[in-house]
């Protein structure tokens, strides 16, 4: 479940990645050459495809791979098909496209395709500790060992940074503690206020960025909000929805973040932590300077204080609710922003062909799971003490891939992986996603694109080889990637 890194302590900071230069169409390598021949679909795939049939779905959302270089022909045929291109990488030869059902098989037939994926999402993996029922570990024979504390040795029983030697290896080696590298986090979304995640033994911040990479239009992720509103205030105010809001005069687009949206997940739709899950939050968005403010206090007035500028830019994380000191919990929740401007919303079908749409994003976590890997592998002074993950000297991106409920998207772990290694530069990224389907061939667009990224820009990745097993066939993608760095 948690394929963390043990070894990245020893790895110094790489130098910036040189990719290899872009050709018109540059060839697949002789094992790709190969693969290319067999069913670009898979049994797995072909299932999918027939499901969406049986449901009489007009439209669906694949990853293709092609040979590198140019995707310019291979888009030009998608839109032949009658399908609409979302997004591409000339230099990987990966393209996202929403086509017709009954093309899927046409466009799998190409001689430029190298494979095909049909978008699927996949379950999040639960970190919570698995005991029996008389509350013994079923690891073992002993009772559960008592909760950690400030005073925990930084050789314990909650990590395998012992076993695996990462803390002999940093208390021989002070300085090679990670610093210098930068750990991608493909997952629920790193929580920004934990304390253990806030500086690198060097003092640098922890968190380096923090993204969302799920798609504002095809999935079902509601804290993409479509700015859809156009309002306009004068006087200092504007009314919507019955409400009066207070803002300086001016023209913007106006949403409204429901917290509710969020219930079915671990969040349970208390944003705020205010004991209910009730609130909705206007959101102001001024596309002229990509302004965005956040009514998070609930006093219906965008203000100063209110203006939240994407993590990238501010490098700090705004709040809804308040954090009582007093108490051992956080009643608080850090979030940021993103803006997409003129989204294309075709994938949508009917009436949403060939129009567009801002989207502001709410950047928060969807669940545990993220921060629970991103302890082991970059943790500083967990509890406050002496435990910390293998490399408590490294930063980290934290690329929220998955959903509130449902799990994590083909699409966002492609993409969130082309992000976190082409523009954020990470030098090594963790990806924790159990359940993925257990092919065990390699030879689909996220194994091959996985490869591909290792081969031209000198990242490392490292994958769980899932929760199954063990056994034939239990060994899961995107672990069997060739080039992939599997635990399990």
């Amino acid at each position: 479940m948690t394929g963390s890194l043990m070894g990245l302590s020893a790895l110094p900071a790489r130098a910036a990645p040189v990719p290899r230069p872009l050709g018109t169409n540059i060839p697949d390598s002789p094992k790709e050459a190969l693969k290319s021949r067999h069913d670009k679909l898979g049994s797995h795939d072909r299932t999918l495809l027939q499901k969406a049939e049986s449901k009489k779905a007009k439209s669906v959302t694949v990853l293709v791979a092609k040979a590198q270089g140019e995707t310019e022909a291979l888009r030009e045929k998608v839109t032949q098909l009658g399908g609409r291109v979302g997004e591409f990488s000339d230099r990987l030869g990966y393209v996202r496209a929403t086509v017709p059902t009954g093309k899927v098989t046409a466009l799998a037939g190409l001689s430029s395709v190298r494979a095909v994926d049909l978008n699927e999402t996949f379950r999040i993996p639960d970190p919570s500790p698995v005991t029996a029922a008389d509350g013994k570990s079923r690891a073992g024979t002993g009772i559960t060992p008592a909760a950690p504390g400030k005073n925990t040795s930084a050789d314990n029983p909650y990590l395998p940074t012992g076993e695996t030697g990462a803390t002999d290896f940093t208390a021989a080696h002070p300085t090679w503690d990670g610093r210098g590298v930068t750990v991608g986090i493909l997952d629920t979304g790193v929580d920004g206020a934990h304390p253990a995640l806030q500086k690198t033994t060097t003092g640098s911040p922890k968190i380096k960025n923090w993204v969302t990479a799920t798609d504002p239009v095809t999935d079902a992720d509601p804290t993409w909000l479509q700015m859809s509103h156009s309002v306009t205030a004068s006087g200092g105010s504007f009314r919507y929805g019955g409400v009066d809001y207070k803002a300086a005069d001016g023209a913007y687009e106006f949403q409204v973040f429901d917290e509710d949206t969020t219930y079915s997940s671990e969040l349970r739709g208390d944003i705020n932590r205010d004991g209910d899950y009730k609130d909705s939050f206007g959101v102001l968005y001024r596309t002229s300077d990509h302004r965005i403010w956040v009514d998070a206090d609930l006093d219906h007035t965008f203000g100063d204080g209110d203006v939240v500028e994407p993590y990238a830019k501010s490098g700090t994380f705004a709040t809804f609710g308040q954090d009582d000191p007093d108490t051992a919990v956080a009643e608080s929740m850090p979030f940021t922003v993103e803006y997409r401007d003129d989204v294309d919303l075709s994938p949508r079908g009917g009436t949403s062909a060939g129009k567009s749409a801002d989207f502001v994003n709410i950047g928060i976590v969807s669940g545990s799971h993220a921060t629970h890997v991103a302890g082991i592998a970059t943790g500083n002074g967990l509890f406050g003490g002496r435990m910390s993950g293998a490399a408590p000297g490294a930063q980290i991106v934290s690329e929220r891939v998955c959903l509130f409920a449902s799990g994590c998207t083909s699409y966002a772990l492609a993409e969130g992986m082309i992000d976190a290694v082409v523009n954020q530069h990470v030098d090594v990224v963790n990806l924790s996603i159990g359940g993925l389907p257990a092919l065990n061939d390699g030879d689909n667009v996220r194994a091959v694109l996985y490869n591909r990224l290792i081969d031209d820009y000198g990242v490392q990745i490292v994958s769980s080889a899932g929760n199954d097993g063990p056994g034939m066939n239990t060994v899961a993608d995107p672990a069997v990637s060739d080039k992939v760095l599997a635990v399990g």
